[in-house]
């Protein structure tokens, strides 16, 4: 299953922890190497307390590195932070084999069978209010079979945190509605970076110093 860090994607891995415990169960994280430093407390603590293992992928470099490679600005109407650093890594090893430049695992001896690929279903945390998205994430993943328990499926995410006995993570508890890269994300809009500026002026004033820097 696609582990990003999220709610969403800790209530999947509860829902095939808890419907299916015997399959060959993977979570499976790609990191944009920009993410909040408790994402990645919470995503052990998953693992750990599920007792699934996790693989971690990483192309080794982050957003900004990725901006100057290309020599390009990301913004509100143009970034390719996830589609090259998460969606082309894990595309590159699932359909092609190729592992990438940083490679890592967490109770790996959870692992029921080292063959997790060939005839793989595939389960994303997409939720109802989500599902138009669907259409394109089970072309995109063709021929695998693609799954998303949450449309059909709900959890109360604080129960499932009590239940696990895992601290929600501090992004959400800072008022986010997600736990990707620290809140920097390149598309979000002016509310989003209004509540940054409040609730983390460190990392406000580090994007705005990054965007003059590259701007130069």
């Amino acid at each position: 299953m696609f582990f990003s860090g999220g709610l969403s994607s800790f209530a999947v891995a509860h829902h095939l922890k808890t419907n299916y415990p015997n399959d060959n169960i993977l979570l499976y994280f790609t990191d944009t190497k920009w993410e909040d430093e408790d994402l990645y407390r919470f995503i052990a603590e998953v693992s750990d307390r599920l007792q699934l293992p996790m693989l971690t992928h990483s192309s080794g470099i982050d957003p900004v590195q990725l901006m100057i490679k290309q020599h390009i600005i990301f913004n509100s109407r143009m970034g390719n932070c996830s589609s090259i650093l998460k969606m082309r890594v894990a595309d590159q090893y699932l359909k092609k084999g190729i592992i990438p430049p940083i490679e890592g695992w967490r109770n790996k001896q959870y692992l029921k069978s080292d063959d997790f690929i060939t005839n793989a279903t595939l389960y994303f945390g997409i939720s109802f209010d989500e599902y138009h998205r669907t259409k394109a994430i089970k072309e995109n993943w063709q021929p695998f079979n693609v799954e998303f328990p949450l449309c059909k499926v709900f959890y109360d995410y604080d129960e499932l945190l009590k239940k696990h006995s895992i601290e929600k993570p501090q992004m959400y508890l800072k008022g986010f509605t997600h736990n990707n890269c620290k809140g920097r994300c390149v598309k979000a809009g002016k509310g989003h970076y209004k509540l940054l500026y409040n609730e983390d002026r460190t990392t406000f004033n580090e994007i705005n110093s990054i965007e003059h820097q590259l701007s130069l």
